[in-house]
């Protein structure tokens, strides 16, 4: 990888709110332009950890990405939460926007047991955000 291609990722990373803080994956999405959401429904195509092809559909005012090829897909909502769809079936929920310790050594050892992850926030509320 380029300097320049480096760069272009770490930026992008910090645009869509990507941290890791204190150990844990955090979602500050304070540079992300709310332009961004989806305007109407489309699909959103990726690899997933099997190599397999992989597909979220998405509706007005969704934007998706991955993470460790795991799919992250921001809402746009009223307040802030987050909930993890673990393969096991099971999802956590919190208004906090950061994954636990547990769940960041997960994402990053890409052992499967996430499945998705669904960020919902108000783009107003942060300092970069439009309405």
């Amino acid at each position: 990888m380029t300097g320049q291609v480096k760069e272009d990722v770490l930026c992008r990373m910090l645009e869509i709110g990507a941290r890791v803080r204190n150990g844990h994956v955090a979602f500050e999405p304070s540079l992300f332009d709310a332009d961004e959401f989806q305007k109407h429904e489309d699909r959103f195509e990726f690899v997933g950890l099997d190599g397999s092809d992989q597909r979220v559909e998405l509706t007005e005012g969704q934007f998706a990405w991955t993470w460790c090829q795991i799919p992250v897909v921001y809402e746009r909502s009223s307040g802030n939460e987050l909930e993890i769809h673990f393969a096991n079936g099971e999802t956590a929920t919190r208004s906090e926007l950061q994954l636990t310790e547990t769940e960041t050594v997960s994402l990053f050892s890409r052992d499967k047991s996430i499945a998705r992850i669904d960020v919902r926030f108000d783009p107003s509320h942060w300092a970069g955000g439009s309405a």
